[in-house]
């Protein structure tokens, strides 16, 4: 046998495999983008995968195309079939992987529970708002506010960043919106809200607008307060804070979080945030951006979210975080 019968058999042989290859990838998409004659998918989660790693825009029409269709009937209070609700769980379920994979870490696990969750109180990482610049200099003008006060003659001591008095001092005065800026420092609300500074995603998507409580408690082992203090200040110092200064390219104050901490020798400062996880009705027209690829972003209104509370896929959920 010559060596053109040998090149001959090559050939066939990589025809035959590129071919098998086709068919497998035609096959892989054509079970990729099946989908119901509502154009309801039947694999939201490959689809997102799909238009992520592939760059394929027509995965993310497909689920697009799903929402717009969704949407309309959630507008007419209309009935979900069974397909509906499992596509709009799963859709959910997919928020828990792409928000882990981008470092959204509390976002990922408050959209899960949204379906998951059946309205159970949930608690959250404090290390997400603890790393906030607006979050950091709140602390500090509540604290300065507190001192300024003195220790009320019952020794109970409470504090919410709504308090009117509070809102009307000096102390609060540099977190108002005029000489803030609002992508890299966020401001305060005229009801005391705090909104989260724009650049820092991983609050944005889990809590962009919350109250801030602080709690003052006497105690008789203030060193042993301290010392543990000092650690975590010096924690902060080499991780939470250099992370925020290198990624806004700004600080928050200057206060130690040790400082924080404590409102004397004799009181210890305990901090909070309690939010609801809920979304506006229709006809608010709120919606929700989810940028799934580069160039390509779903288009999730609030009021279809808010719309799986009344069929039964969802939940309304309080959470928060302590420090």
């Amino acid at each position: 046998m010559g060596s053109d019968y040998f090149q001959q058999a090559a050939d066939a042989a990589g025809k035959a495999f590129t071919d098998l290859g086709d068919t497998l990838e035609k096959k892989a998409l054509s079970t990729l983008q099946s989908k119901n004659a509502d154009g309801i998918p039947a694999h939201p989660l490959a689809n997102m995968a799909n238009a992520h790693l592939r760059k394929d825009k027509s995965s993310a029409a497909l689920l697009q195309a799903a929402i717009d269709h969704l949407t309309a009937k959630a507008k007419t209070s209309a009935a979900f079939t069974a397909e509906d609700k499992a596509f709009m769980k799963s859709l959910y379920e997919s928020f828990w992987y792409g928000g882990t994979y981008k470092g959204y870490y509390e976002a990922a696990i408050l959209a899960n529970h949204y379906v998951n969750g059946g309205g159970a109180r949930l608690f959250i990482n404090a290390d997400c708002y603890i790393g906030s610049v607006i979050v950091r200099d709140t602390m500090a003008a509540m604290v300065d506010y507190l001192k300024s006060k003195g220790i009320p003659a019952t020794g109970h001591i409470e504090l919410v960043s709504s308090n009117p008095q509070f809102l009307g001092s000096s102390a609060a005065s540099g977190l108002k919106r005029k000489g803030r800026k609002l992508n890299s420092q966020g401001y305060i609300l005229p009801e005391g809200a705090l909104l989260t500074e724009q650049d820092n995603l991983r609050l944005k998507n889990a809590d962009h607008r919350f109250f801030l409580k602080v709690t003052a408690r006497k105690t008789g082992r203030i060193q042993s307060l301290k010392d543990t203090l000092t650690g975590l200040n010096n924690s902060w110092n080499s991780g939470l804070q250099g992370n925020i200064h290198a990624a806004l390219g700004i600080g928050a104050t200057e206060t130690s979080i040790e400082k924080l901490k404590t409102l004397n020798d004799d009181y210890a400062l305990y901090w909070s945030v309690e939010s609801l996880y809920d979304f506006e009705p229709f006809p608010k027209p709120y919606y929700t951006n989810l940028p799934i690829a580069q160039g390509v972003v779903l288009k999730l209104p609030d009021g279809l979210s808010h719309y799986l509370t009344k069929v039964g896929v969802a939940k309304d959920f309080h959470y928060y975080s302590e420090w």
